[in-house]
């Protein structure tokens, strides 16, 4: 993950930089673009500024915070590439909206572009640069493409943002914001150092309590990110009690915007949108995308997305790991591969968990958190080199839990235990009417239950330690010996009564090779009806040589 992480800072501008290049809260650390336009010269409050402030909401202990650790601005002035710069073509914008929409309704008026579609929770003017991206997202090519794959992404997430979201009262319709900032990928980097989901920077990160450290990112946490996304949103729209607003102070900050407002004495983010230089491009054209992209979510069948086949969503529980503890070895207590657990942690920057002097929260795959609360101490206590010897896609899942043994040392295992058996590895074909005498066999039969049976197949295969001689070469005899061991394959039905070592003595096993051949760890696996296919040791026996 480390490793991949800068090269997936293109994925970063390409939903930074094409959809918004934006970063949540702040201040942008003033490194967001390099065109940018200077602020509004700072001016004495008038008596209608003042009474603008009183009307806005308190200011949440976080955006001071935001304010506090950076005061510039990211004044961007350059279009996101692939969408055009001008305005919608021929149309004029009333510096005030007009048929403002209510919440969740449908659009009724029949001259309405939107007329019969789904109203979002977020009031949506008719406003033409909203139009503008939705045409965007639902007619050109390019647009289609970016919306259909980032919808695909967006199923792994959709049940944490709605919990996030409930869990404070806010529109779930916000899950715009994470599409046009990250295209829902947890990968996204942009240019200016935002990162994650939510495309937070350093600094409106920490402000919201996620560390940013070299070992842990928790601006890419799935789970984290968007709890302080949905804290910032509240906090931003408490502040100034419209969701243009807030949109907008997510994306320039909140005290930029704040001043601007102040500035141009408006509490109304299209007043202020449509004031020449009163706001960067960036963030005059991200608060109608975001309103665009909701209007479409609300109304994914009305434009044709309804065969997008979304991710399944993501199904985890957390586990506390101890400070300094292997992924790897949690991977693998878990039941799950390396890979999974990463994309499940984005986050944790390093092959260990970061040692914090506390436990760390973990996300494991729901199925695997028993597994691991069982076997992750031991595992830990011990250490596992097995863990380094595989790949990040192996799948540990298929342990024998019982057992406590992985695929890898079962395997490991039944190529030791093959090698040990007596008698050569090479194998040739003989007619089952040469099948050899069973001296084991036989003589176990006798006294074996009558309900215990063998069954010799219509074939079996020997091994010898030599070449097959010739017909021309072999010798027309000689004393009769025993001179070399063979393997004869043997399938045993398995029926009431039977027993693991009543099987192996009677085709002359051991108990640990009948499981290994059966490939179980246990005895408890072979059950009644079991068909077993063994290869069990039979002395090959010379014919005698024929009178001259």
């Amino acid at each position: 993950m480390e490793s991949g992480r800068p090269i997936l800072a293109a994925v970063g501008l390409f939903f930074g930089g094409l959809l918004v290049g934006s970063s949540p809260g702040g201040s942008r650390d003033g490194t967001a673009h390099a065109a940018s336009t200077p602020p509004p010269s700072e001016t004495p409050a008038t008596p209608a500024t003042r009474d603008a402030r009183r009307e806005r909401g308190p200011i949440a202990p976080a955006l001071r915070k935001t304010s506090a650790m950076s005061r510039r601005d990211a004044n961007a002035d350059v279009e996101p590439p692939g969408w055009s710069s001008s305005h919608a073509s021929g149309a004029s914008c009333s510096l005030r909206p007009k048929g403002r929409l209510g919440y969740a309704g449908a659009y009724a008026d029949e001259d309405d572009p939107l007329a019969g579609l789904r109203s979002p929770e977020l009031p949506v003017p008719r406003n033409p640069h909203v139009l503008k991206y939705i045409r965007y997202f639902t007619e050109s090519h390019e647009g289609r493409k970016t919306f259909t794959e980032a919808l695909r992404r967006s199923g792994r997430f959709q049940e944490i943002f709605a919990k996030a979201f409930r869990e404070r009262g806010l529109p779930q319709d916000l899950v715009a914001v994470a599409f046009i900032e990250s295209g829902f990928s947890t990968e996204a980097i942009s240019t200016a150092g935002a990162a994650g989901l939510w495309q937070f920077m350093p600094a409106t990160g920490r402000a919201y309590g996620l560390a940013v450290e070299s070992t842990l990112d928790e601006r890419v946490s799935i789970w984290r990110s968007t709890e302080a996304a949905a804290r910032h949103l509240s906090d931003l729209y408490e502040r100034f009690r419209s969701w243009e607003l807030a949109l907008a102070a997510y994306n320039l900050g909140f005290e930029g915007l704040d001043r601007r407002l102040d500035e141009y004495e408006t509490d109304d983010f299209w007043t202020l949108a449509e004031a020449p230089g009163a706001l960067p491009k960036e963030t005059a054209h991200y608060v109608p995308k975001v309103l665009a992209a909701a209007v479409v979510f609300a109304n994914l069948d009305e434009y044709g997305f309804t065969d997008v086949e979304r991710a399944p969503p993501i199904d985890a529980s957390e586990l506390e790991v101890a400070g300094g503890t292997s992924l790897a070895i949690v991977a693998r207590a878990a039941g799950t591969s390396l890979r999974v657990l990463r994309e499940l942690n984005p986050e944790l920057l390093a092959d260990v968990v970061p040692d914090r002097g506390e436990p760390a929260t973990v996300h494991v795959p729901r199925a695997g958190l028993a597994r691991a609360l069982a076997m992750l101490p031991k595992l830990a206590a011990d250490g596992d080199e097995r863990t380094t010897q595989v790949s990040e896609d192996f799948d540990w899942g298929k342990d024998d839990v019982r057992s406590g043994r992985s695929r890898l040392e079962r395997a490991s295992t039944r190529t030791r235990e093959a090698r040990s058996l007596p008698g050569p590895r090479r194998t040739r074909r003989r007619a089952a009417t040469e099948a050899p005498k069973l001296p084991s066999l036989a003589a176990s039969a006798a006294t074996a239950p009558a309900t215990r049976r063998a069954e010799r197949p219509a074939t079996e295969e020997r091994s010898t330690a030599t070449e097959e001689r010739s017909a021309a070469t072999e010798p027309p005899g000689a004393v009769d010996k025993v001179d070399e061991i063979e393997t004869a394959r043997v399938l045993y039905r398995v029926v009431a009564g039977d027993s693991v070592q009543q099987i192996a003595r009677t085709v002359g096993l051991t108990v640990d090779q009948v499981l290994a051949q059966a490939r179980v760890t246990s005895a408890a696996d072979i059950r009644v009806g079991t068909l077993l296919d063994l290869r069990v040791p039979t002395p090959r026996v010379k014919a005698p040589p024929a009178s001259r």
